[in-house]
């Protein structure tokens, strides 16, 4: 079904083209400089919802300009590079963390003067600039740069294998290509697309793509890993606003002929709120009837949009902290040059992000990976597009090979699975703290079938005939413990999910290793994130709470016999059947009041 395109209302910001829009953490759409036929600008506007603007200064520190590219950084930084004056092209660099004051990374910056060049973020935090219109012979570029900090920069190539050009677009998809699209060079208007993996090196995925050679057209990337082209110009001035798409940069597929949106050129594109947005351009540079202010949006789906829109409400409603939602949203940024794998994080901000290849201490309200909702309920993760990230069999739904494999996981950024006499929270050490070298070392008697699932906070689940809280030495059989807590479809494969902290299904209670008798903290924690404590509430004190608790039935069981065990097991059917009235009303929250159309 082709994407439906709605019309906001005209932003408060003057008609305009050339400018550059990007999209923060926070869910803001920002629209920086441009040019309408008669003036340039240096003025930088913001929305959250596209409808109601708020300019955050008239005039930045940077000379008014168009043709320009901006970018995010993963540390939240807002960039400016390059751009034409009117009378001179530019290769100064600027940053801003909130859209006001602005600071010079350089003043010249190692690459040639430019304009109507791209500009993406690669996951590792390179910013990285490539081709565009420069003032002398040849007039056109086609080398490549990236720098980590804004004032060095590297060559990686000084001629890429895509002829020189400019007004090109340029996105990064989630398996880290950078890609150039179309484009125009003075005499010919382009319609191939390239990629490359570390900007040197280039491979033509097409020479002649099916939309129209165009160029000052627009391109993003979807959280499905789709790459999109939107509008342009092409030869005779003719101007589109067809929408095309592609999964590989070779095939691509047509979604409309002709949008809601006039045809244009010069505008921007991004990826918000689970929306793609289509911002101001131009069809008729002579005429200032031919510039617009005008914003559409397409919504892509219920599933994608709440992920990005729910983290927004959360925050709003208090469930979670700020460094929760510039977290989420580096993790599944709707803008086209920040891209995750997936949804799963490889290069986290936030001083409580850090997942540093052994999940340890990572912080509560960060435990939603990507956008999760608060819960860590696995049908709520579900809805909200993250798909129970960490359950293997639902691996695969993520977009990374594989789905059962310690490989797929590490890939991930995220080592839930640990040898069993090692598995230990770092930072809290519920049995005995080892090193990270040895939590690094996981591969050495890792089990990676279905249902030997461990989570880093110290919860060990070990074949499924045995469950074993890590130190403790207890070992009980499967059919015992199944017989014990009366949960008819139990098995190791509904077990291992532990690692979303709670994943009530109809076949019973597992709450971090079939642990029981939580404390009420962690109990509101694990069924549905109320009341949590900000950053200081680290999740794994879930583990830690309901460990304690389990060691004091497994010590129970050992002196008292089977009925003190028993006892217990009803008393976890009880929470059990509260988790699920819960979980319940949660969805609803989710799927009705929260839910934005």
């Amino acid at each position: 079904m082709a994407l439906q395109w709605v019309q906001a209302p005209n932003a408060g910001w003057v008609a305009r083209f050339g400018h550059t829009s990007v999209v923060t953490s926070d869910g803001r759409i920002w629209v920086l400089g441009g040019y309408n036929g008669s003036v340039r600008y240096n003025d930088v506007w913001y929305s959250s919802n596209g409808s109601s603007w708020t300019q955050a200064t008239s005039g930045a520190g940077w000379t008014a300009r168009n043709a320009h590219t901006s970018v995010v950084t993963p540390d939240g930084r807002m960039w400016m590079l390059g751009g034409y004056t009117g009378s001179i092209r530019c290769n100064d660099v600027w940053y801003s963390t909130d859209g006001v004051t602005w600071t010079q990374a350089t003043s010249a910056a190692s690459w040639t003067a430019r304009s109507a060049h791209t500009s993406v973020v690669t996951s590792d935090g390179r910013i990285w600039v490539l081709g565009g219109a420069i003032s002398t012979s040849p007039y056109y570029a086609n080398d490549v740069w990236y720098s980590t900090d804004g004032s060095s920069w590297t060559q990686a190539t000084a001629g890429a294998s895509w002829i020189r050009r400019g007004g090109h677009t340029s996105v990064v998809t989630p398996d880290s290509r950078i890609w150039v699209l179309g484009g125009y060079d003075g005499s010919t208007y382009y319609k191939d697309v390239w990629y490359s993996t570390g900007g040197s090196a280039w491979t033509q995925a097409t020479s002649a793509a099916s939309w129209t050679a165009r160029y000052i057209h627009t391109s993003v990337v979807t959280s499905d890993g789709r790459i999109w082209v939107l509008g342009g110009r092409g030869s005779s001035n003719a101007y589109h606003n067809d929408v095309w798409y592609s999964t590989n940069g070779s095939t691509w597929t047509q979604d409309t002929s002709a949008a809601a949106w006039t045809a244009r050129s010069g505008h921007t594109s991004v990826v918000a709120n689970g929306r793609i947005w289509v911002l101001g351009g131009c069809n008729n540079p002579i005429n200032s009837s031919g510039y617009f202010n005008d914003v559409w949006y397409a919504s892509l789906g219920e599933a994608v949009t709440v992920v990005a829109d729910t983290v927004r409400r959360l925050a709003q409603a208090g469930l979670v902290a700020a460094d929760t939602v510039r977290a989420a949203a580096a993790a599944l940024s709707m803008a086209s040059d920040t891209t995750r794998v997936a949804g799963i994080v490889a290069s986290m901000t936030g001083d409580t992000m850090r997942l540093a290849g052994a999940a340890a201490s990572v912080v509560g309200d960060t435990m939603r990976l990507a956008g999760a909702v608060e819960s860590g309920l696995y049908d709520t993760a579900r809805y909200a597009s993250i798909v129970d990230f960490l359950f293997a069999d639902c691996l695969r739904q993520t977009g990374v090979e594989g789905y059962a494999g310690f490989d797929v996981l590490r890939r991930a950024g995220v080592v839930a699975e640990l040898f069993s006499d090692t598995a230990r929270e770092v930072s809290i050490g519920i049995t005995a703290s080892v090193g990270a070298d040895t939590l690094r070392r996981v591969q050495i008697a890792v089990q990676p079938a279905c249902d030997t699932r461990r989570l880093a906070g110290g919860i060990v689940q070990v074949p499924a005939d045995t469950f074993r809280l890590a130190g403790t030495g207890f070992n009980g059989r499967f059919d015992a413990l199944r017989g014990l807590y009366r949960i008819e479809s139990l098995s190791g494969d509904s077990l291992r999910h532990v690692s979303s902290l709670a994943t009530l299904q109809a076949d019973g209670l597992r709450l971090v290793g079939l642990l029981s008798l939580l404390s009420a903290d962690a109990t509101r924690l694990v069924s549905v994130g109320v009341s949590v404590r900000g950053d200081l509430q680290r999740a794994v004190g879930i583990l830690e709470a309901a460990a304690a608790d389990a060691m004091r039935i497994v010590t129970a069981w050992a002196e008292s016999g089977m009925q003190v065990f028993y006892d217990a097991a009803c008393r976890t059917r009880a929470v059990y059947e509260a988790g699920v009235v819960l979980r319940r009303a949660f969805e609803v929250m989710v799927k009705g009041r929260w839910h934005e159309s």
